[in-house]
């Protein structure tokens, strides 16, 4: 159980608390940046593929309008004449059955013979009026329609016939089916959900993977269905622009949608729709890979943190005991195997270990020293004492002397009193002599007594000075 109010605990956690957040924090940033730029380079991608994958259709493209191009100029369908015409037409579908599925040509009025034999007017039809009634250009490429034949979806590629002065005398055309591009479309994979399909320029789904939608759903009338966004980026398509957006499906999922217009076309589209969840599938797998590097660092952070700990407690906890120890006056240098490897040490804790050793010695010998100066003092303190005694002594013998002369100077002085009262100058001497010895009597209390206060004093002072040794000497 960890003890959070230890040392090693504390820098334990520390240590572990910083790098977990730094490295979650690194993580996170890691993770949005990766998420954000394989976004971004998905993307760009996919925009480049679909960028790459319309120019392939758009070289299709251009590829049919060079072969109704060289049919314009062959002589036998530049005279109109039915049999030379469409003798030359299938002489062509014979080399190329596999793109086209019909081809005509037609006079000024529209009247229109197919290769098959077959007879019919195409006036009202909008390569017709684009070519020969507007004469707005040479050739033109119809947004793909049901054939009326075949039930398949065909676009219509048709070119200007014109005569040796240049002069706009009919048309040449052929039916493609649509099938022809789905190659182009079928073989493009991108991700599990990526899905490429054609749209008009009409906005009108040409061609898709999920074949219930090749010419049903019309991208323009897309909000009717449930989607949200997807009328809006159609809306750019049908103008030649290329982007990307978003847009959500009926059932809540989000797409993304990348669109390229195709050159040589009218407007038509080359999209590619990818759910958002395909994104996030990587971002996932880089986050769980992630997870499993930030699992690994946890727990080699664990085992650094403890080792790191342990290198900078253990003799932090070495030195505490050391210390411990001065503070019961135990002043002892134990050296072992472990207190000279701090002592070697050439870093702070090598230099706290060898000041607490130096400390140790010098308290060492401040005790000597102290012991030493209390021997001293406890001898001189004896001798002091013999001394004060032997002046007691003495002041007691001068007051024992003093009390004898006084008492005889009493004596002397009552005797003379009563021998004579008339010598004077045998009284006065007597009264000056017992004066005196008066007053040597009271110079010996007061020096008797000095003595006793000084004795007592001294004895004091020894005794307070030996105690002071034999306290030092046990802790010692």
């Amino acid at each position: 159980m960890l003890n959070f109010k230890r040392l090693r605990t504390k820098i334990l956690l520390s240590i572990f608390t910083s790098v977990v957040c730094i490295v979650l924090v690194l993580m996170g940033v890691i993770y949005l940046i990766s998420k954000t730029q394989i976004n971004n380079e998905t993307t760009e991608l996919t925009a480049e593929i679909a960028r790459a994958r319309s120019n392939e259709i758009a070289e299709f493209i251009r590829a049919r309008i060079d072969d109704v191009e060289y049919l314009s100029l062959n002589d036998d369908i530049r005279s109109l004449k039915k049999e030379a015409a469409i003798a030359e037409l299938n002489k062509f579908l014979s080399q190329k059955s596999h793109i086209y599925d019909i081809m005509f040509y037609a006079d000024l009025d529209g009247i229109t013979h197919i290769n098959t034999g077959q007879i019919a007017n195409i006036s009202q039809r909008d390569y017709f009026q684009y070519i020969v009634t507007n004469r707005r250009g040479d050739y033109f490429i119809s947004n793909p329609m049901v054939s009326q034949a075949t039930g398949r979806a065909v676009f219509v590629i048709a070119h200007a016939i014109k005569d040796d002065s240049n002069k706009v005398i009919g048309l040449i055309a052929g039916s493609v089916e649509a099938k022809n591009l789905s190659s182009m479309v079928d073989d493009m994979k991108i991700g599990e959900s990526g899905a490429p399909c054609l749209v008009d320029g009409t906005g009108l789904t040409v061609y898709h993977q999920n074949l219930e939608y090749i010419m049903k759903f019309d991208l323009l009338k897309s909000n009717e269905l449930g989607f949200r966004g997807l009328e809006e980026a159609a809306r750019e398509m049908i103008v030649g622009e290329s982007s990307v957006k978003q847009f959500q499906r009926p059932d809540g999922n989000k797409m993304i949608i990348v669109f390229n217009p195709i050159k040589h076309t009218p407007n038509w589209s080359f999209v590619v729709m990818i759910a958002n969840t395909q994104f996030n599938k990587i971002s996932n797998n880089i986050l769980k890979l992630l997870i499993i590097i930030l699992l690994i660092m946890i727990v080699t952070t664990i085992f650094i943190s403890i080792g790191i700990s342990n290198m900078i407690s253990k003799p932090i906890i070495k030195i505490s005991s050391i210390i411990e120890q001065i503070s019961k006056n135990d002043l002892r240098v134990k050296e072992n195997a472990e207190t000279d490897k701090l002592l070697k040490r050439k870093d702070e804790i090598g230099d706290i270990t060898n000041a607490l050793k130096d400390m140790q010695l010098n308290l060492i010998d401040m005790v000597k020293s102290i012991k030493e100066s209390s021997e001293s003092i406890n001898n001189a303190s004896n001798d002091l004492a013999a001394t004060a005694e032997e002046s007691s002594a003495t002041g007691e013998e001068l007051s024992s002397g003093s009390e004898s002369i006084t008492k005889n100077v009493e004596d002397s002085n009552i005797s003379i009193e009563n021998t004579t009262s008339g010598v004077q100058e045998v009284s006065a001497s007597a009264q000056s002599i017992a004066k005196l010895a008066q007053d040597l009597n009271e110079n010996a209390t007061e020096a008797f007594n000095a003595s006793n206060q000084g004795v007592k004093g001294i004895k004091e002072i020894v005794n307070a000075a030996i105690e002071a040794v034999r306290t030092l000497n046990i802790r010692q």
